[in-house]
């Protein structure tokens, strides 16, 4: 199966390997015919007599025992595996493409690991590796953010700060008005006390 790139380029993804193929095998030769059906174009049929050199396919070890990895926020996630790099000659490697989520991250190529340099995200999301036109998903990453304190706890502290500032204000206008009332009370009983030594002082006179 071929994709058009332009309108110089093909892409074509490589054919089976045969039955005999042994997975544990570093390369594996495989003579074949090359050609294209294409539009019955009788001189495309065999392109040309050419050998295909083929690499065992990479594959990816699970993130951790349950699939899930736990991360704090920056640390790179590191995905172990085999065949990463094939031993092709003129040092081609493959194109890894690193999703965690819906989001790429860069990517640093090993023999035996990818490292990711993971985008600004939390939670938990599923990692995806593209390669030649194969998925693999090692598990899952979450991210678990360096704060002591998560977001419900701190709404609670905040709200219960709130609270306990309405408490503090009702009590202190509580007590104001408390005091102004032992003031009048204060203010009444003194005027009483001297309208009875008024009385006394008069009574003396008498």
């Amino acid at each position: 199966v071929c994709t058009v790139v332009n309108t110089t380029t093909l892409t074509c993804l490589a054919p089976s390997l045969t039955s005999d193929y042994r997975p544990g095998l570093d390369t594996v030769e495989r003579p074949d015919e090359f050609g294209f059906l294409f539009n019955n174009v009788q001189s495309l049929l065999i392109y040309n007599d050419t050998k295909f050199i083929y690499y065992p396919n990479p594959t990816f070890e699970l993130l951790s025992p349950t699939g899930i990895l736990d991360q704090k926020p920056g640390s790179p996630i590191i995905l172990k595996g085999k065949n990463l790099c094939p031993p092709a000659s003129g040092g081609a490697k493959l194109n890894y493409t690193v999703m965690i989520g819906e989001t790429p991250c860069a990517v640093t190529v090993s023999e035996t690991q990818l490292l990711c340099e993971p985008p600004n995200l939390t939670g938990q999301h599923k990692v995806m590796v593209h390669v030649g036109g194969m998925v693999f998903s090692p598990g899952s990453v979450s991210v678990i953010s360096d704060s002591l304190l998560t977001l419900p706890a701190i709404i609670s502290i905040a709200a219960g700060g709130s609270l306990l500032l309405i408490i503090v204000i009702i009590v202190l206008i509580a007590y104001k008005r408390k005091s102004r009332e032992n003031d009048l009370t204060l203010k009444r009983l003194q005027m009483q006390m001297d309208n009875l030594e008024s009385r006394v002082a008069l009574e003396c006179k008498e």
